[in-house]
């Protein structure tokens, strides 16, 4: 009984932060109307289907790449990178049907929490509600490049209602695949080339917009119904092509220990050193990373060609 009375409690209470978050927003967008600023992101689709590649030492995800693994909240991970004057951007894990979910009534997923702690919900509804674009399709997602961080991870307020006191980020909606069809727990092309091009369409936008730490989670990995191992997969083959292009880091935030999630991503995630490590003399040139990169790529591919002539 008492546990029950706690849970209603706390639910009673995030309903209450929700209500004084959308009051807040109201108000702010008064003095910073820049907070509705929205870029549609269409045509996700992928150009033709592109299968999930098995994780070999091929595909994992290189020493260089900055990617890390994490079980800490990511509101608590923005502040501290922000005190490090990092530049943010947040992957929304969003409803492919309503902006925010139940946001509203006390729910506790990845985007409840950033409509709670953000003013996100001044971004995507006047977007995505007002034109009736919601529900999103799967070729489709929302750039908010200007949302302001209003609470602390214990959803404490940290500013007023000119905004002084927040901090700014960059916020990309995404849907993932709403239980996907999957054949023997993979991946079906078309699903796997849609994903693929949402997340080279968020990198693409950390690379433009010079942001330096990207926050992503198990997307869709929770009530969406997708594999953990074929997501993280992706992930990684994305990373892996990105290659020495990828000048910014990458943190997934999942969290609580018994998350099954995380232990996967960690293990697909973890970078690991590549066949020829680059040489000291490539450093910080991207136009010389791009050339050891194909010399890498040529290597693995006469390295593998000999493996099968001996098989």
């Amino acid at each position: 009984m008492a546990d029950q009375k706690s849970k209603h409690k706390g639910k009673h209470s995030l309903d209450a932060v929700a209500s004084e978050t959308s009051r807040l927003c109201a108000k702010m967008l008064e003095f910073c109307w820049i907070l509705a600023d929205r870029v549609p992101l269409r045509g996700l689709n992928g150009k033709t289907p592109s299968p999930v590649v098995p994780v070999t030492q091929k595909y994992r995800v290189p020493l260089f790449s900055q990617v890390e693994v994490v079980d800490e909240d990511f509101i608590s991970l923005a502040w501290k990178h922000h005190t490090q004057d990092a530049k943010i951007l947040i992957l929304n894990m969003t409803s492919e049907r309503v902006p925010g979910g139940d946001w509203l009534s006390g729910s506790k997923s990845w985007e409840q929490h950033l409509f709670r702690s953000s003013t996100i919900s001044t971004s995507l509804p006047l977007t995505l509600l007002e034109q009736k674009v919601f529900p999103l399709k799967s070729d489709e997602g929302l750039y908010s490049p200007n949302v302001l961080i209003i609470r602390d991870d214990r959803l404490r307020q940290v500013c007023n209602s000119r905004g002084d006191g927040a901090f700014r980020v960059g916020v990309v909606s995404l849907a993932a695949p709403n239980k996907p069809d999957l054949v023997d727990m993979r991946y079906k092309d078309a699903d796997a080339a849609r994903i693929k091009a949402k997340i080279e369409r968020l990198f693409e936008i950390a690379r433009t917009g010079s942001y330096t730490i990207v926050l992503a989670g198990a997307w869709g990995c929770g009530l969406q119904g997708n594999p953990a191992d074929e997501m993280a997969r992706v992930w990684a083959q994305v990373i892996r092509e990105s290659g020495y292009e990828l000048y910014f880091k990458v943190i997934f935030c999942i969290k609580g220990k018994e998350n099954k999630s995380r232990s996967v991503f960690q293990r697909i995630l973890s970078p690991v050193p590549p066949i020829s490590p680059p040489p000291a003399s490539v450093a910080g040139k991207p136009q010389a990373f791009a050339r050891h990169k194909v010399e890498l790529e040529e290597e693995e591919e006469e390295q593998g060609e000999q493996e099968d002539g001996e098989q």
